[in-house]
């Protein structure tokens, strides 16, 4: 069963390109309102430079939270699930031991699976917090790993 879905992708990719349009259109817009302010009140100069810098530090505020929290997340997420389809994708034999909770790397945050392999050596796969890993504790997998990074999974039967 595979983990990720691959042909997100290319939505992803477009869906932050779109975001990024939609910034650029704002921007231009925050100047033009500016520009406005100072040319309808050039009577009143303290006015519309209180205006504009109010309106400079709302904008400001608001395109700290959206880059830090909408597209930054959006293009980790693509950017990872590039990496893990084009990496160096190797097949094991393991054994699966139990879920470890959950650890933040790549800046995403992935649910955290212990597992042993043929050899009895002890290890963890991951696989991001939004996809569903539907594993049976002390059963035995095939899976394809991409690093650390669960790719997909079967179950072994002997």
């Amino acid at each position: 069963m595979k983990v990720y879905d691959y042909s997100q992708i290319r939505q992803l990719r477009h869906r932050y390109g779109v975001r990024t349009a939609i910034y650029v259109l704002t921007l231009l817009c925050w100047a033009c309102v500016c520009t406005a302010a100072v040319l309808l009140l050039k009577d009143l100069l303290w006015l519309s430079i209180t205006l504009c810098g109010v309106l400079t530090f709302l904008y400001a505020a608001g395109s700290a939270v959206f880059w830090q929290v909408s597209q930054k997340r959006l293009k980790r997420y693509f950017c990872f699930l590039e990496n893990v389809r084009t990496g160096d994708v190797k097949k094991r034999l393991v054994t699966y031991k139990g879920q470890a909770g959950q650890k933040e790397k790549f800046g995403l945050l992935f649910n955290c699976y212990n597992v042993t392999d043929a050899n009895g050596g002890d290890g963890t796969l991951y696989a991001e917090h939004t996809v569903s890993v539907a594993l049976t504790e002390g059963k035995t997998y095939l899976v394809e790993c991409a690093g650390e990074m669960l790719t997909q999974y079967e179950e072994y039967a002997n």
